[in-house]
């Protein structure tokens, strides 16, 4: 699976499991068509990919970035003032 999809594998169960977009009322699969228009990916096959993230030695790998970018961003600004 390539970075790009794994990404965005993640990226949208997540925000279907907390409910973060319209109060929690939408589909995964609403989310996903929605996520492939807007960036012009292909995540057709989005349940077999997320099986493969869930499968993977390290699923949160992602996220785990993502949360390293963010502390680096924040330490960034607060030394900045």
């Amino acid at each position: 699976m390539d970075w790009k999809t794994y990404q965005f594998s993640t990226s949208s169960q997540g925000m279907v499991l907390t409910n973060s977009i319209n109060n929690g009322n939408i589909t995964t699969k609403e989310l996903v068509e929605y996520i492939q228009v807007m960036f012009n990916v292909d995540l057709k096959d989005h349940y077999r990919k997320y099986q493969d993230v869930k499968n993977s030695q390290d699923p949160t790998k992602f996220l785990d970035y993502m949360i390293e970018l963010i502390k680096d961003d924040i330490n960034d600004h607060d030394e900045k003032g």
